[in-house]
């Protein structure tokens, strides 16, 4: 299993962000929120950073699973407003987390960014496609499946921000993301 997620911690971050990206800047002004974007990670130092967003640097099309970090998007922009979160997970959801992590991460291509799922979204019908998520789906979904249920409405339903003050959380990190980078 090359592509195998790294089991290295009982803990999970959330990761909130809000890059002037133009479609984050267009999910912002529709949704009236902070943060446009949400990722997920074992790893306190972000280094293996996950979500369904654009698969390529420059351009948002097409969308999918990708490890955050090997994009880059994150890398362009100087100032880019997050929120952290932590959660300390059982042995249990810790062993289901890994599982599913490594799970999307040795099938990634086999997922694709959800834009109709994103348009539900926006009128509140909660619509599920077969390996189809938006970031706020994808990291609802994986919370929990590994067994950690934050919210009492559908996952197809969460937004990013849903995942702001949520409870059992610890907020590990409000800021520029490049200044937790740097001290990570």
């Amino acid at each position: 299993m090359a592509n195998a997620v790294k089991q290295t911690t009982k803990t999970v971050y959330i990761v909130l962000s809000a890059t002037p990206t133009i479609p984050a800047r267009i999910i912002r002004l529709l949704s009236g929120h902070v943060y446009s974007h949400v990722s997920i990670t074992s790893d306190r130092s972000l280094g293996e950073l996950y979500s369904f967003c654009r698969r390529y640097k420059y351009f948002p099309f097409p969308g999918g699973f990708v490890e955050e970090n090997k994009v880059g998007v994150f890398n362009l922009f100087s100032k880019i407003p997050c929120e952290i979160y932590k959660f300390d997970m059982t042995d249990e959801e810790s062993e289901r987390f890994y599982k599913l992590m490594s799970d999307f991460k040795n099938n990634q291509r086999r997922y694709s960014y959800s834009f109709i799922g994103l348009l539900a979204m926006m009128f509140g019908i909660p619509l599920k496609r077969k390996r189809h998520f938006v970031c706020s789906q994808f990291v609802a979904y994986v919370l929990e499946e590994s067994g950690i249920t934050l919210f009492e409405k559908d996952v197809a339903l969460i937004r990013p921000e849903d995942f702001v003050g949520m409870d059992g959380a610890k907020l590990v990190f409000k800021g520029n993301l490049k200044e937790y980078l740097r001290n990570a």
